[in-house]
């Protein structure tokens, strides 16, 4: 009986924990961000323990694939970011590489956590190629806003130029022409 009541515990417990699993594997493959955890071991540059779909499917690797790279392989600056001293949280943008080479500008945020006793390191690596496209288009629109603003300025400079030149040469004129007209006016009153 004691066997038994063991037995019915056991599949129990494992029922529930291959439900737990199966409910953080989904969590963990359907977020729209690439997710890694990072082991900060081995020749200092870190391997990684588990990647998401996202990840997978981003940089153009199959599982076995990735499992094998090291942060580094991805891009130096990101295995770098990857150590901070104080083991707080991180949070950089860097560009890492895919599996065809193409440069993919992500913003990566990393923290140290203990994963089954031992020392890891989650990134959670979001592609920020829009952001950066708009920040090139927001640059450009402020560039040609300063260029128009300088233009309106010259235009301004160059339409008051004009017009004190006007006012001066008519108006000179016609005060020239008064001046006269009083001293005709004085000589004729003295």
């Amino acid at each position: 009986i004691f066997s038994a009541v063991m037995g019915i515990l056991a599949f129990y417990y494992f029922t529930r924990m291959t439900e737990s699993e199966g409910r953080y594997r989904e969590l963990f493959d359907n977020v729209n961000d690439a997710i890694f955890v990072v082991s900060p071991e081995g020749e200092g540059r870190g391997t990684f323990i588990e990647a998401n779909t996202v990840a997978y499917q981003n940089l153009g690797y199959g599982k076995e694939e990735i499992l094998r790279l090291t942060p580094a392989d991805l891009d130096e600056h990101y295995a770098l970011g990857q150590k901070s001293a104080d083991h707080a949280p991180h949070l950089f943008e860097t560009v890492i590489q895919d599996k065809n080479g193409k440069k993919i500008p992500v913003e990566v945020h990393s923290h140290h956590f203990q994963l089954s006793g031992r020392p890891a390191i989650l990134s959670i690596i979001r592609d920020i190629t829009v952001r950066k496209q708009n920040e090139i288009k927001l640059l450009e629109s402020e560039q040609q806003l300063r260029e128009l603003a300088a233009q309106l300025f010259n235009i301004q400079e160059i339409e008051r130029s004009r017009i004190s030149k006007e006012l001066h040469d008519e108006l000179g004129q016609a005060m020239m022409l008064l001046k006269f007209q009083v001293s005709g006016i004085h000589e004729k009153l003295t």
